[in-house]
């Protein structure tokens, strides 16, 4: 995932923070985190407070899945 990706999820998810994971002096994978804290309630109705990138599906699903699912909980 290159800058312009990364500016255009910080564009459509502005509750999230974006940085990139380090393997040593190597950047690797980006990852999102909420720029709120979550309640245990919101952490058990499946919201996640960090999201990796590149594990078994895109991080722009990721945040998608997680933006309905805040919907869908009335947040």
């Amino acid at each position: 995932m290159d800058d312009g990706e990364r500016e255009d999820l910080a564009a459509r998810y502005p509750g999230w923070r974006f940085w990139r994971t380090r393997h040593g002096v190597e950047l690797k994978g980006l990852m999102a985190t909420r720029r709120r804290d979550l309640s245990e309630k919101e952490i058990a109705a499946g919201l996640a407070q960090s999201l990796p990138y590149g594990l078994t599906e895109s991080l722009d699903s990721q945040l998608a899945r997680q933006d309905r699912l805040e919907k869908d909980l009335g947040l």
